[in-house]
């Protein structure tokens, strides 16, 4: 079949620059926006960033031009096009102008890979991934193209079985397939969906949210993906060096501790947990640890698992008594938190571009709203590392960072919302006046020695960040350690408690209003409103349960009014960030001094500047930061000119 003549259901085939400029005349009279989908060679976008790896084979778009009548969602039916390989320069024009257009995942993909062909991609007004997901916030819905295609519009693939052969699925590479006349076809069918779909899930959503959902996606998330695409798109320069200095540090210790383990055991694949858990368990015969997770999320091993994770391995230190055992456990400890580093710092500069920069994928798609990361996780890397994780990423010759940390945000967050729903300035009263962490280890732990601050002010920040994303007793009194490193247990961790609730007495009748709220609406809200349902809130309200029906139910329970307490602090303090982001990334005097957003994490904002105007940006940058948005509190941000990030 000529594919130049096939026109079947709403599909044109473009081959030529004149059909593909008709085409894009068209496409721009529409009152609808265009739908845009690319087709690409030479990247693998799950290990690789986008920016600077692959280009695109083919491309597609997609527009209502009102003869194809509607979807049964009362959807307008779009007319799709296939663009033939070679004429994408020919578009740039268009594409770079701000004729509207959307995409799915079009600024974490679509747009980097434009770029890889110096198109500046314009008139982006929607991302479909982030829209979908603002009416579907549920995280049990896909929000992922092909599922929407599926679940929403009701369209199959066609037949692939050319295209993506073999047990894996994979599709072979697309110059592949285009070298096969038989396979054009089907690849312009496969493709081309993609960019009806887009539209169409566009329009179908667009109709479906709320005035205050579109006003989110518009105000907040759009800007947010706009700023953290051209901050993919500078990346940070990463010095391989330092993190092959770091490597080979980190694998003397890792010898070490796998020295003392074969004198301990001989023979063990320390990386297999099931080979380590029957050493333990098994030949060792050591109990079953009360306790399990990581140091910062201690929970009790109810299941009574054999486990081998961070909190059964302390637990086992505390509690040996054979020096031979001690040693071996804490010679895995370190042995385990060692490998980590090591690895990450060997595999950090796998990730550099040909710019000698790290292009990190950043995605406000958590469901606090916090950032995640991928291609590397730099979230993962830690404030402090005896190896120098953060010193390996430096600024550009002739250029500084600014390294920007809010100060205590969540709990300038709570104490906004004490001081807006019962008017208590307390906890606000104690931050303005200094370290709220310090407050609390004096209230929980008065008259402890001043040679132990920094002991007791680390307890106190679990108390104050644990408890409100509701820890309760049970949970805190193993989170929190004596000096002996055991858990402190139920009675101690509720007479902190009840020290803790003396100086804020509003934060229970917060936590007591989100529950509340959270049961009646069946989810809760952050700052700027966005929503996140809590589908179990009310499981144990089931009638005719059976015993152990009942059990799960309160454990669903309790797990979404621990959401409750968390979503309106930590998602609101996400908005915060964002809106920062949006501020800095917008802001004339910092473009105008060269100022450039090139991380974030957590709490965090560091910008890559000209030295020459470092100091001024600097205050600029702090000054954004602090005033995003009107609170009852005035938000502190901790600002530092720095030759590294490890500067702070």
């Amino acid at each position: 079949m000529s594919l130049s003549s096939q026109n079947a259901g709403g599909l044109e085939y473009v081959a030529t620059e004149e059909e593909l400029l008709s085409v894009l005349e068209k496409a721009a009279k529409s009152q609808h926006p265009a739908g845009l989908d690319t087709e690409t060679l030479g990247i693998d976008p799950r290990k690789q960033s986008p920016v600077g790896n692959g280009q695109i084979h083919c491309w597609s778009l997609a527009y209502v031009d009102g003869t194809l009548g509607f979807h049964r969602q009362k959807v307008p039916l779009a007319r799709r096009v296939f663009v033939a390989p070679g004429l994408l320069q020919c578009a740039k024009p268009w594409l770079e102008s701000d004729s509207p257009k959307v995409g799915h995942n079009i600024f974490g993909f679509d747009r980097h890979m434009f770029a890889n062909h110096g198109i500046r991609l314009g008139g982006v007004v929607a991302d479909t991934k982030y829209t979908a997901r603002l009416l579907w916030p549920d995280r049990l819905v896909s929000c992922a193209l092909k599922d929407l295609m599926w679940k929403q519009l009701g369209y199959k693939l066609g037949e692939l079985k050319d295209l993506f052969p073999g047990k894996r699925r994979q599709m072979l590479p697309l110059d592949q397939v285009w070298a096969t006349e038989a396979n054009r076809p089907i690849l312009a069918d496969y493709a081309s969906l993609d960019a009806k779909a887009t539209l169409e899930i566009y329009l179908l959503v667009h109709n479906k949210l709320k005035p205050d959902q579109r006003q989110i996606y518009q105000n907040l998330i759009h800007p947010c993906l706009l700023a953290l695409n051209d901050m993919e798109l500078r990346g940070v320069f990463l010095d391989p060096g330092i993190c092959a200095a770091g490597y080979e540090a980190a694998m003397v210790h890792a010898k070490e501790a796998e020295d003392v383990l074969k004198e301990w055991a001989g023979e063990v694949n320390w990386n297999s947990p099931k080979q380590v858990a029957n050493l333990i368990y098994t030949q060792k015969k050591f109990g079953v640890p009360a306790q399990v997770g990581s140091l910062k999320a201690l929970k009790p091993n109810r299941s009574e698992k054999l486990s081998t994770d961070e909190g059964a391995l302390h637990w086992h230190a505390g509690k040996l008594t054979n020096p031979a055992d001690k040693a071996g456990i804490d010679a895995l400890i370190k042995l385990k938190k060692v490998r980590k580093y090591a690895i990450f710092m060997r595999d950090l500069p796998k990730h550099c571009g040909h710019d000698g920069r790290i292009h990190a994928g950043f995605s406000p798609d958590t469901e606090t709203g916090r950032l995640s990361c991928k291609r590397p996780n730099l979230q993962q890397i830690p404030a402090t590392d005896p190896y120098g994780m953060r010193k390996a990423f430096r600024p550009e010759p002739g250029y500084s960072f600014l390294v920007c940390d809010y100060a205590q945000l969540e709990m300038y967050i709570l104490a906004h919302f004490l001081i807006v729903h019962f008017d208590d300035h307390a906890l606000a009263n104690d931050l303005l006046a200094g370290d709220v962490h310090t407050g609390t280890a004096r209230r929980c732990w008065p008259g402890f020695p001043e040679s132990e601050l920094k002991h007791y002010r680390s307890l106190a920040k679990t108390i104050n960040f644990a408890t409100n994303y509701g820890k309760g007793v049970a949970g805190l009194g193993y989170q929190i350690r004596d000096t002996d490193n055991r858990p402190i247990g139920t009675k101690a961790a509720k007479e902190l408690l009840d020290a803790y609730f003396a100086g804020y007495q509003a934060i229970p009748r917060f936590h007591a209003l989100m529950r509340r709220l959270a049961h009646q609406h069946k989810g809760v809200g952050t700052l700027l409103g966005r929503w996140r349902p809590l589908k179990t809130i009310n499981a144990l309200r089931k009638p005719g349960q059976t015993k152990d029906e009942s059990k799960e139910s309160r454990r669903l329970e309790a797990s979404d009014e621990r959401r409750a307490l968390n979503t309106p602090i930590q998602g609101s303090a996400a908005d915060v960030v964002s809106l920062a982001m949006i501020a800095c990334h917008n802001d004339a005097e910092l473009n105008a001094l060269g100022a450039k957003m090139v991380l974030q994490v957590h709490d965090e904002l560091v910008f890559e500047v000209p030295k020459r105007n470092s100091d001024i940006a600097l205050k600029r940058a702090v000054y954004l930061m602090e005033n995003p948005v009107k609170l009852n509190v005035q938000l502190r941000v901790d600002g530092k000119v720095c030759q590294d990030w490890s500067e702070k």
